[in-house]
């Protein structure tokens, strides 16, 4: 790269910095469109799937669509109130894209898959989530504005796969690269949206995918990049700054549960993949810290549980990733001109999300979007 380049490069992502330090809530940002508090979704079904959705207050900046991975809902991304959601599970990554999108200016929609298993599926779902998403845009009068697809495993490989049947402005993939002979780019080639991948290495087999999808992209000249999630240990703090549910004496008690089952070391360090593991860690936590289901309302089951989720987050093996979504869009902002990895190190620097996931706020910031690299 000539110095200028590098020069241009690192000015831009200083005044990404200034910004981001710089963001503040705009008025009193706390109600969305209809009025309502923030983080109250609406909802609608069409084609038999439920649809959540919410419009944050004007200007909008843009529509962000996310698709659940398997075994998980829509409604997995607007936390349990019992008057604005008693439906919705509001697990913390999920609900932590939501937040982001809502502060950034995006109206937020998310779309159930039809399958029993509640995975996406391109023949089950392809077409009626993209004209669920046209629907609703049209309706909205959201056409003249960009729209971006996130999705998690299953549902991150059908949004790289829907740039084939609507116009999309952009991708996020979390832990999903598809496979090369069924993925259908080509159709579009150079057309094909800037894509963003979210990798955890520990899955070498999905990793080595990623990173095929990006020589293929780039083949084309369509911007791509990749963060990548490395384990952590699972410690108390872990888990009480990422749950809303956990205070740190809560989630103390949980630790000390997890490592009297051999799940994790005294480091905090996970031993196995919590997901596969024999070790009967949901029955031994239940037993230990019986107020989680009588409190704290974590029920251990698999993918509706708090703690589950942030054992696979630590365990970084195939997980959805809260931290990085402002990143994410920035980059898409700028069309995929500026580095990612330095777009994360930037908000981070300025406490977005900052050390507590939990804290995140969906209230407006003042930010505006960032600009394609010239």
């Amino acid at each position: 790269m000539a110095l200028h380049q590098r020069t241009s490069a690192a000015a831009l992502l200083a005044a990404c910095l200034a910004a981001a330090a710089a963001a503040a809530p705009v008025g009193d940002g706390a109600v969305n469109a209809y009025g309502q508090p923030l983080l109250t979704p609406s909802t609608f079904t069409m084609r038999g799937r439920q649809v959540f959705y919410e419009i944050p207050a004007a200007p909008i900046l843009g529509v962000l669509a996310m698709m659940h991975g398997c075994a998980h809902d829509a409604s997995d991304f607007w936390p349990r109130d019992a008057s604005a959601c008693p439906e919705c599970d509001g697990l913390p990554e999920e609900v932590a894209h939501t937040k982001q999108a809502l502060a950034r200016g995006y109206a937020a929609i998310a779309v159930d898959a039809s399958d029993a298993t509640r995975c996406f599926g391109w023949h089950a779902d392809g077409e009626d989530v993209a004209a669920i998403l046209q629907h609703w845009i049209k309706q909205n009068n959201f056409t003249a504005k960009p729209l971006y697809l996130v999705g998690v495993s299953a549902g991150a490989s059908l949004v790289l796969k829907l740039p084939r049947l609507l116009r999309v402005h952009g991708v996020i993939s979390e832990v999903l690269g598809v496979q090369l002979d069924a993925w259908g780019m080509e159709e579009l080639g150079a057309a094909f949206p800037p894509t963003a991948y979210v990798s955890m290495p520990r899955d070498a087999r999905t990793a080595a995918r990623i990173a095929d999808n990006q020589l293929l992209l780039r083949r084309y000249g369509v911007p791509t990049d990749v963060l990548l999630v490395q384990p952590q240990p699972f410690t108390s703090d872990f888990l009480s700054n990422r749950s809303a549910l956990f205070s740190p004496e809560l989630a103390a008690k949980v630790v000390a549960a997890l490592r009297a089952t051999g799940l994790l070391d005294g480091a905090g360090v996970l031993l196995q993949d919590p997901r596969y593991t024999a070790l009967p860690w949901r029955a031994r936590v239940a037993a230990a810290v019986p107020e989680l289901a009588a409190g704290a309302g974590d029920s251990l089951v698999a993918d509706a549980s708090h703690v589950g989720e942030e054992l696979n987050r630590a365990y970084a093996m195939h997980e959805i990733v809260g931290d990085h979504l402002t990143a994410c869009l920035a980059w898409l902002e700028a069309r995929g001109t500026l580095p990612l990895a330095g777009l994360a190190q930037q908000f981070a620097a300025a406490r977005l999300p900052g050390p507590r996931l939990r804290d995140l706020s969906p209230r407006r910031l003042g930010m505006l979007p960032m600009r394609r690299r010239r």
